[in-house]
């Protein structure tokens, strides 16, 4: 039988895990961004969307940097569920197994997400 201490040292961990994902998350959610627009958005450190295309007069607009509150938010928060379920979920995986799932699930699911709004708001057509 697992003691109460157990429990609370694995609900730690997990919790800790997802910590890790939504950090890495809200540091590289630009990176992203660029990485499937290529709107010219760059790291934090390096100007954020200070060079998105959503700043040119002309030609396709960021989905994600044009519109934050819906199709950014979206994929955020998509992200941010996925990083939930593999962090806390019922997974039976280690904490390293839990930390790069987390991780790994920004640029899983911001890839796909990013293609299907990008193909809705007509980005690349």
């Amino acid at each position: 039988m697992e003691s109460n201490l157990s429990k609370i040292s694995e609900r730690r961990r997990r919790w800790a895990a997802l910590a890790v994902g939504l950090i890495a998350t809200g540091v590289f959610f630009v990176n992203i961004c660029d990485l499937v627009f290529d709107c010219g958005c760059a790291s934090l450190w390096a100007g954020g969307a200070e060079h998105c295309n959503i700043h040119h007069a002309e030609g396709p607009r960021c989905p994600w940097c044009a519109n934050p509150f819906t199709a950014g938010a979206g994929a955020f928060v998509s992200v941010a569920v996925a990083q939930v379920w593999l962090a806390v979920g019922p997974l039976a995986v280690g904490l390293a197994a839990r930390v790069a799932l987390t991780v790994a699930a920004l640029p899983a699911v911001g890839v796909a997400i990013g293609w299907l709004q990008g193909s809705w708001y007509g980005y690349w057509g």
